[in-house]
């Protein structure tokens, strides 16, 4: 709301719904078994101009934005299968 333009990059990212991370976060504190480390992720991999999209609807007004082209320089989607088997945590 503040008039500055938002770049937009041609990147793949695994984002997770905020109440998701929460019940993972959960989920790790209440687990008594012997794994460590989980990866917490949707699966799925997103773009900045969907989530843009998203944030249009949402708000209901576009900002000034600058698309950058070319390749998608980021694609990361993490393996979350851990946390569901372990955890009993998936996303939804």
């Amino acid at each position: 709301a503040d008039g500055r333009t938002v770049k937009l990059k041609p990147e793949l990212r695994d984002y997770v719904n905020l109440s998701d991370a929460v019940d993972a976060v959960i989920a790790c504190l209440r687990y008594q078994g012997s794994e460590h480390v989980f990866n917490i992720g949707s699966g799925r991999l997103v773009s900045m101009y969907e989530i843009s999209a998203i944030t249009h609807r949402l708000v209901g007004r576009p900002c000034p934005e600058v698309p950058e082209t070319g390749p998608p320089s980021h694609r990361a989607a993490l393996d979350s299968r851990l946390a569901w088997a372990e955890l009993g945590w998936e996303p939804h």
